[in-house]
């Protein structure tokens, strides 16, 4: 199992959101310099461009930074616990022919019939009630 856990720990994302928070800081100091050089007496026209464009980067940045996902970091510990969630969830699974029941409690088994539509809607939850952190990818 502990093998398996090195695979996991992957920052790439982390490394991404990071890059992106150094340029908003780069590009935020940038701005503050170039107004500093405005108001000790640069020629604000020469600046004029400069100042936008700095002020246009700024926004591109904090609109990428917005756009990221929030990351969440499973400890081993979580990961080992899942693991041992879908150890019982097969346990379930080789008693289900003795008995449905346990099955159904172990896949955590919703069934909601709507009448008018004569609809049924299934669903489960493998993992057990506790996984309200878990998120599933798209």
């Amino acid at each position: 199992m502990r093998h398996l856990l090195v695979v996991v720990e992957s920052p790439t994302e982390d490394t991404r959101v990071e890059g992106i928070k150094v340029r908003k800081a780069n590009e935020g100091a940038r701005l503050r310099n170039l107004l500093n050089l405005a108001e000790r007496g640069a020629d604000f026209d020469a600046l004029v461009e400069r100042i936008d464009s700095a002020k246009q980067e700024t926004v591109a940045v904090a609109e990428e930074l917005a756009r990221m996902p929030p990351g969440r970091v499973i400890g081993h510990a979580e990961i080992e616990a899942r693991v041992d969630q879908l150890g019982e969830v097969v346990d379930g699974l080789s008693r289900a022919e003795a008995d449905l029941r346990d099955f159904y409690e172990a896949v955590d088994l919703k069934m909601l019939y709507t009448a008018k539509e004569r609809t049924v809607a299934v669903t489960i939850c493998p993992l057990g009630r506790d996984n309200t952190g878990v998120r599933g990818g798209t």
